[in-house]
């Protein structure tokens, strides 16, 4: 059987695998998205923090199948901007899915949970970043009817 719950605090351990993952995916798609060393420990914390808290929806949903958690989402109130007139705003983090529950319909699931509860409480402008260079998670983020807001462009000196 397979379940999309919101985040425990159990579950922390087996998201914290997914985001490493998540992580990995993205440096190999843009290497300057390479984790620092000490990535590890402050995202425990802050996932503890963070991704637990409730209010005022809960901001982690897990995706849990017969052998474990093999997927998440995180998404936290957006303050918005302060000069555009625009709806209270959800602001998708992290989604992951492992690649055991892939192609199955995990992924859209659990960004549509993350809505779900966003939107029952009045937070109905969503928002997402993602790499532009990932061509897979830009399709996906497309096909779940995001578009293009406006683009971060950034150049390295080094």
């Amino acid at each position: 059987m397979s379940v999309i719950r919101t985040m425990a605090r159990g579950d922390l351990p087996a998201v914290l695998d997914l985001w490493r993952q998540l992580m990995a995916n993205g440096a190999a798609v843009e290497s300057r998205w390479s984790v620092a060393p000490t990535a590890d420990a402050w995202m425990a914390g802050w996932a503890r923090d963070v991704f637990l808290d409730p209010s005022p929806f809960p901001h982690g949903h897990v995706y849990e199948d017969d052998d474990g958690i093999a997927g998440f989402v995180s998404g936290f109130p957006d303050p918005g901007s302060p000069v555009l007139d625009e709806p209270k705003g959800l602001r998708i983090g992290d989604v992951f899915v492992a690649e055991r529950a892939r192609r199955q319909g995990v992924a859209r699931r659990l960004v549509e949970q993350q809505i779900a509860v966003a939107k029952a409480v009045g937070y109905t402008n969503i928002i997402v970043e993602t790499l532009t260079r990932d061509t897979r998670a830009v399709a996906f983020w497309r096909a779940m009817g995001f578009v293009d807001m406006r683009v971060q462009l950034r150049r390295s000196e080094d």
